[in-house]
C-alpha cells in the first residue's frame, strides 16, 4: 500500500502511577482496625500479578526481541507466543487480522503501557506500526477472559506492549537493516534524566518498493489494483515526571 493511500496515524498514551498510599483510618478504628494501607498498581503490572494465580501469560522480553533480529512488534509476536496469529491485511504497515486462541479481531484487546489503545469499533487498530522493536521492553500476552479487566473488548485476551522505561543514566541504541526487495529499516532510541525530567526519544525509518510476485505484463488491468510499496516514518517522546516520591505523572507520543 502506497505511502498516499495512508493518513498519518499516531498514538497518544497518558498515564498516572499510583505506587502507594498508606493512612491511618481513625474512624473505624472502633472495629478493631486501626491502620488502613491502599495500595494501587500500575496497569501494566496487572498480567504479571494474574500469573500467581493461574493465568496464562506469555512474555517476550525485550532480549528476545533484540536476539531475533525483529524490527517491529508484528515479527516479534508472530514467532514467539504461541496461539497468537497475526496476518496484515495489505502487506506491513497495514490493518491487521489477529486472532488468539482462535478468537475473532475485534475480541482482542490492544494496550500501550497499561493504556488501551483500540475499541470494537476500530478492532484492527494496533500499535504494530508505530512502535519499533527497540522502542519495546517486553510485550506481555495475557489469554482468557481475565484480560477483560481493560475493557469488554478483551474477551479473548490482551496485548500489552510496555515501552522502554526511564533511565538515570544516559543509554540508547541504532539498529538498521534491508532485504533483496530493495527495502530498508533504521530505528533508535535514547533515553535519559535531566533536571529531574525523564524522557525516552524514538525515531524509525522503513522504505519498501514492495513485492510483486508477477511481471507487469502478467496483470490485467484493473479499478483495484494497489502499489504495495510503503514508506513510513515514526517519531515519538514518552515523558515523566515524579510529583511525590510514590506518584509519578507519564505521557507519550
Amino acid at each position: 500500500m502506497s505511502s498516499e493511500d495512508r493518513a498519518p496515524r499516531g498514538v497518544a498514551v497518558v498515564a498516572i502511577a499510583l505506587f502507594s498510599i498508606g493512612g491511618e483510618a481513625a474512624a473505624i478504628a472502633q472495629t478493631g482496625v486501626e491502620q488502613v494501607v491502599v495500595t494501587g498498581r500500575l496497569e501494566e503490572d496487572l498480567p504479571l500479578d494474574l500469573q500467581q494465580y493461574g493465568t496464562r501469560v506469555d512474555t517476550v522480553p525485550a532480549t528476545e526481541i533484540r536476539n531475533g533480529g525483529y524490527v517491529d512488534v508484528a515479527q516479534s509476536l508472530q514467532v514467539l507466543v504461541p496461539g497468537l496469529y497475526i496476518s496484515p491485511k495489505n502487506g506491513p504497515f497495514d490493518y491487521v487480522d489477529v486472532s488468539l486462541q482462535g478468537s475473532r479481531t475485534q475480541d482482542v484487546l490492544w494496550l500501550v503501557d497499561g493504556v488501551r489503545i483500540n475499541n470494537r469499533l476500530y478492532g484492527g487498530t494496533t500499535p504494530l506500526d508505530t512502535l519499533p522493536a527497540s522502542m519495546v521492553e517486553r510485550i506481555v500476552v495475557l489469554e482468557g477472559p481475565e484480560a477483560l479487566f481493560y475493557g469488554t473488548q478483551g474477551v479473548a485476551g490482551a496485548i500489552d506492549v510496555i515501552t522502554k522505561s526511564f533511565s538515570t543514566t544516559p543509554d540508547g541504541a541504532v539498529a538498521a537493516g534491508g532485504d533483496t526487495n530493495r527495502s530498508r529499516h533504521f530505528d533508535g532510541y535514547f533515553r535519559d534524566t535531566l533536571a529531574g525530567q525523564q524522557f525516552v526519544v524514538y525515531a524509525s525509518s522503513d522504505h519498501s518498493l514492495g513485492f510483486q510476485p508477477f511481471r507487469d505484463q502478467d496483470y490485467q488491468p484493473s479499478s483495484t489494483d494497489r502499489h504495495r510499496s510503503y514508506d513510513l516514518r515514526t517519531i515519538g517522546v514518552k515523558d515523566g515526571v515524579d510529583l511525590t516520591k510514590t506518584l509519578r505523572l507519564s505521557a507519550e507520543y
